[in-house]
């Protein structure tokens, strides 16, 4: 995991978390002058629900997200997909 490799060990401390999570935007959203009206503005699923799958999946590395004392989380759309995360 590559958490685990850029040296994350299980917190003791207050830890703050952003995750930019960036979705593909379907091609049916798309047409040749730009994006559709009726493409929704924002993609599935709901931040909250993006937040806590990767700070579940970050559990094996991090430890128990109690420790998270500041959480941010953003998604938008884009040409790749992609999530990024931070802990400071």
């Amino acid at each position: 995991m590559a958490a685990s490799v850029a040296g994350l060990r299980e917190q003791s401390r207050p830890v703050s978390v952003v995750i930019d999570a960036v979705f593909a935007r379907p091609k049916s959203h798309l047409t040749k002058s730009g994006v559709k009206a009726t493409a929704p503005a924002l993609p599935r699923p709901d931040v909250d629900n993006l937040g806590k799958a990767v700070l579940d999946a970050l559990q094996d590395v991090m430890g128990d997200d109690t420790h998270v004392s500041r959480l941010v989380v953003e998604k938008s759309w884009g040409t790749e997909g992609r999530t990024t995360v931070r802990i400071t």
